[in-house]
């Protein structure tokens, strides 16, 4: 509250948790990924580039010195935490909380409004493309709109992606608006249950322009 913002991340201390009590000597890079994915809920730990190098220990990256001076017990990093895409958000709440004249409040409480009704606009929109997409098959629809399948179908999900970020400016995702990347995963659903990947870009220009 002092700083007026958040310090850390909780990814960043799960890894350096990891790092402290681990034998880097045997550690694999695969094992520290699974594990500090596992960890970070407020974040969205991913792999990406060489996969080759998963089986090399973590110590030839990081050296092989263990420390052997860890204070317990570690604080828990995700004593208020909040995921990555509410941090602006959450910055402005503390800081019209501590405001101290209604000038400053009336500022603060105007970017909240902004930021919820920016935030307003992104499930709808994602909901109805995907709608378009499976034929208003509601089943399908929901499915899609609540399950986490993994990334196969690259060049699917990326087309996807380029498409909706040049059609839907209201998303804003060149301006890198976290709260929309968020609902992407609803992309990736889409090419993995084997949606056209035409099929899927005919549905965004057709929602995004309704």
């Amino acid at each position: 509250k002092k700083r007026k913002t958040f310090l850390g991340d909780v990814f960043s201390v799960k890894w350096m948790e990891d790092s402290d009590k681990e034998n880097l000597n045997s550690e694999t890079i695969e094992k520290q990924f699974k594990i500090v994915k596992r960890e970070t809920n407020t974040s969205t730990v991913c792999q990406f580039g060489d996969m080759k190098i998963d089986s090399m220990t973590v110590s030839e990256f990081q050296g092989s010195s263990q420390s052997n001076q860890i204070v317990y017990p570690i604080p828990d990093p995700n004593v208020g935490a909040v995921p990555s895409e509410d941090v602006d958000l959450h910055i402005n709440m503390n800081l019209f909380k501590l405001a101290s004249t209604a000038e400053d409040r009336k500022y603060y409480s105007e970017k909240i409004a902004q930021e919820s009704m920016r935030r307003g606009k992104v499930a709808p929109l994602i909901q109805k493309i995907v709608s378009i997409a499976t034929n208003s098959n509601n089943r399908q629809v929901e499915r899609i709109m609540k399950a986490r399948m993994g990334l196969f179908r690259h060049e699917c999900y990326k087309a996807a992606v380029e498409h909706l970020a040049d059609t839907c400016p209201q998303l804003e995702l060149r301006q890198q608006f976290g709260y929309a990347f968020k609902h992407l995963y609803a992309f990736v659903n889409l090419c993995e249950e084997s949606v056209p990947t035409e099929t899927i870009l005919e549905a965004i220009t057709k929602g995004c322009s309704q």
